[in-house]
């Protein structure tokens, strides 16, 4: 669906519609995932925040200024991820090898794969970006103003991590 299309949408949504809630949530739960769990590393943390994230978008939906949601709610779950994070941090009482062993995810997907072998690849700016764009289909620019980072940073950063995967992901 393009951008135009979930901002008719969301405009539905902030004027009570709550029917269209679904359609924006299928448009959009796999950017917000992702971004979660680009932070946190955790699958089952990140699908109890995606929770909190719509909850939390539901309650500020009416101070959206039109732009664009998929950024808008991309950077809304990237704050609230590092919140966590930044939570969870402090109360920590494992270290991060035992962390992952505890929480690692079974599932073996082609997809897991490949997210782990460009997180492997990437750094996290570059994976963010990466993510963002492709996965989101969110144009560079609109990247731009959710990091606050200059547009030509963000094209930088973005061709560098797509050579990276290239370089990386190549057969040998």
């Amino acid at each position: 669906m393009k951008e135009y299309a979930i901002e008719k949408l969301v405009c539905e949504l902030s004027t009570g519609n709550l029917d269209v809630f679904d359609q924006i949530y299928y448009e959009t739960k796999d950017l917000v995932y992702y971004v979660i769990f680009n932070i946190l590393r955790n699958d089952l943390k990140a699908e109890e925040l995606m929770q909190e994230v719509y909850l939390n978008m539901l309650r500020k939906v009416s101070n959206y200024k039109k732009k664009n949601f998929s950024a808008w709610i991309a950077t809304m779950a990237r704050n609230m991820a590092i919140n966590t994070y930044n939570k969870e941090k402090r109360i920590s009482y494992m270290d991060s090898q035992e962390m992952e062993f505890v929480f690692k995810s079974d599932s073996n997907s082609d997809e897991e794969y490949l997210l782990n072998d460009m997180r492997r690849i990437l750094n996290e700016t570059e994976f963010e970006v990466v993510l963002m764009h492709v996965i989101g289909n969110i144009t560079h620019q609109k990247i731009s103003d959710g990091l606050g980072k200059p547009i030509g940073t963000v094209l930088w950063i973005y061709n560098k991590a797509m050579k990276k995967l290239r370089a990386g992901l190549e057969v040998k």
